[in-house]
């Protein structure tokens, strides 16, 4: 490993992040060679050795890669890659009164394990993800609305869950109504009027 300012070493890492980059990435973990935490640049990697299999490393990034995919994680985040403007429209509504209740994650969760690629996945997880996730704001929640490549049919199921989270409260709040209606109104006149029977 050779750092920016040049100084050459020797490290073994147990790595246990690992970041995207347009150049190269970079990866975090245990450095032995430093006994803490640090996080490096792939750009930085002279030579490599996956220490499990002996194997030499010629392209960092690839090698991440896969090993990404190969994780449990993947899935859920690839979930939330492919589906994140839906989710984000489900988690706005279901926030609107305040809080993501259970019965509303357990409606965005179904939704989830419906889509193709992705019933294998674990009810709990998708739930526990939902718990911490960022709360969409107005504006996101407006941008996913007005951003949405969905067609018909897509549209038509997503208005549905939207509708059944609203549903489930037994009052809804006016920012339910507000938002529905916004949704309705943007869906409409992407699909010509008349087109979608809500």
């Amino acid at each position: 490993y050779v750092s920016s300012s040049g100084d050459q070493t020797e490290r073994e890492i147990d790595v246990r992040d690992y970041y995207r980059g347009q150049e190269g990435c970079h990866f975090a973990g245990f450095d032995h060679l430093r006994k803490a935490y640090r996080k490096l640049s792939s750009k930085c990697v002279k030579a490599a050795v996956d220490l499990e299999t002996g194997e030499s490393l010629g392209d960092l990034v690839q090698f991440f890669e896969q090993k990404y995919r190969e994780s449990p994680e993947y899935l859920y985040d690839h979930l939330f890659e492919k589906y994140g403007c839906e989710i984000y429209i489900f988690v706005y509504l279901a926030a609107a009164d305040g809080a993501v209740r259970a019965q509303e994650r357990d409606i965005i969760a179904r939704y989830c394990l419906e889509q193709e690629g992705f019933t294998s996945l674990n009810a709990q997880k998708i739930d526990a993800i939902l718990k911490k996730m960022y709360r969409p704001s107005k504006h996101d929640f407006h941008k996913c609305v007005r951003n949405s490549q969905l067609g018909q049919t897509a549209l038509e199921k997503v208005f549905s869950i939207a509708t059944a989270i609203v549903g489930s409260n037994t009052k809804p709040h006016s920012e339910h109504t507000r938002a529905l209606e916004y949704i309705h109104k943007q869906w409409k006149q992407k699909l010509k009027a008349g087109e979608v029977s809500f």
